[in-house]
């Protein structure tokens, strides 16, 4: 889903700048403009992927301040299975 953002946004900016009129004549900073759009995009994929696996990461370990649920977790470990 991230790459499928990242792509659909380098598509969208760099169509966006192609359709600039005022700089239609003016190669270099149409390129310099694409170019730079498309490093910042991959820049927050990245900074994105980073936050998302972070997040992911501490979800992984349940956390609650519930000391009920925590003594009967503990209690249903220490009971037999059968």
């Amino acid at each position: 889903l991230l790459q499928f953002t990242s792509k659909l946004m380098e598509a969208a900016s760099e169509k966006f700048i192609a359709s600039m009129k005022e700089i239609k004549a003016l190669t270099r900073l149409r390129t310099f403009l694409t170019s730079k759009s498309c490093e910042v995009i991959e820049s927050l994929e990245k900074e994105t992927k980073r936050k998302l696996d972070d997040f992911i990461q501490r979800e992984k370990v349940p956390y609650t301040q519930d000391h009920y649920l925590f003594e009967n977790i503990s209690r249903l470990r220490s009971q037999r299975l059968m």
